[in-house]
């Protein structure tokens, strides 16, 4: 069994790679890279610079200059700009954080946003094998629907997830509005015999938003307005064509919110963890049959995907994971 990643002093998965990068270029292992130390600028001759540019370019698909190196020259600073360089919408298939082929694989169920791409942070504190994906929100792109139902928008990545992997077992995590749709999509692939290790559900619970509709809408539309500038897809589009993916994303987010009343309710056959930020307000634990662990976090709910909680509750998730796949190595050598 592969051990658990240790939380180093690298914040982020763009950290881990970017220093694996800077290493290679230097000569120095991983562990030595100190991603507040600026190894650029200071006497380190251009070719430098060029180099690890072209390779970070490549490796996150963005455009930089080793200008822009210079001016970022440490790694953590470097991640942050490439995590700006690399902002695009929820592309309603499965985004690869990490990949891997020591463990069982993570599937990260989308928030309400429909955005995948916040789950990179609980990437550096999972066992280093295990490769992760992300299940986003379908609805940005011009021949998209949306979901009618939770069983519809499950079986969409129930057929995504066989199509990366296959039928194998996996693990399922979703936070926010995503704890739903992991926990149908746990019920479903248990229904129709696929095996799924593990249940992770971060500090998400049914809900039924109407009568605060209008008002979650407005704040949203109000961040997502300012916000949506930074994107690969809007960043040199018409007016109306800003216009129209913003109203894009606002009906993402509402048509979850209203998904998000899990009216039809299974019960999960396993053991399942709750991450939770204080007391939770739904009973998960009378649709999960055996085990409900529960920890409590110190950070609110909107922040529970930043790297400062991530660095607290993301190892217990770990452990979690790592304790079912061992629960499950027997059961698949029996067969």
């Amino acid at each position: 069994m592969t051990s658990i990643a240790s939380t180093t002093h690298m914040h982020s998965l763009h950290e881990q790679t970017i220093a694996a990068l800077f290493g290679q270029a230097l000569g120095m292992d991983i562990q030595q890279i100190d991603p507040t130390s600026g190894y650029l600028g200071r006497g380190a001759p251009p070719i430098l610079a060029a180099d690890l540019a072209a390779k970070i370019a490549r490796a996150y698909d963005v455009e930089l200059s080793s200008d822009s190196l210079n001016q970022h020259s440490t790694v953590r600073d470097i991640a942050a700009m490439v995590e700006d360089l690399g902002k695009r919408l929820p592309q309603g298939e499965p985004l690869l954080l990490r990949s891997g082929t020591d463990t069982l694989p993570l599937f990260c169920v989308h928030p309400s946003s429909g955005f995948g791409r916040p789950y990179s942070v609980l990437v550096p504190h999972l066992a280093p094998g295990m490769i992760v994906f992300a299940l986003e929100a379908r609805g940005c792109r011009d021949d998209d629907a949306l979901p009618a139902s939770l069983d519809a928008m499950c079986a969409t990545y129930m057929d995504q997830i066989r199509h990366v992997h296959g039928s194998g077992p996996c693990h399922l995590l979703g936070w926010s509005f995503g704890a739903i749709p992991a926990h149908v999509l746990a019920t479903r692939m248990q229904r129709e015999g696929m095996n799924v290790a593990s249940l992770v559900l971060v500090d998400g619970f049914p809900f039924d938003g109407t009568p605060w509709m209008d008002q979650l809408m407005e704040g949203h539309r109000a961040f997502w307005q300012h916000e949506i500038q930074n994107f690969r897809e809007v960043q040199h589009a018409s007016a109306a064509r800003r216009a129209e993916l913003l109203d894009r994303l606002c009906a993402i987010k509402e048509n979850n919110i209203r998904l998000q009343r899990y009216a039809d309710r299974r019960t999960f056959t396993g053991d399942a963890l709750l991450i939770r930020c204080g007391p939770h307000p739904f009973p998960w634990a009378d649709h999960v049959s055996g085990t409900l662990a529960e920890h409590t976090s110190s950070f609110g709910h909107n922040v529970l995907m930043t790297a400062e909680a991530a660095a607290e509750y993301g190892p217990v998730i770990a452990r979690h994971l790592q304790h079912a796949e061992a629960r499950f190595a027997p059961a698949q050598g029996a067969a």
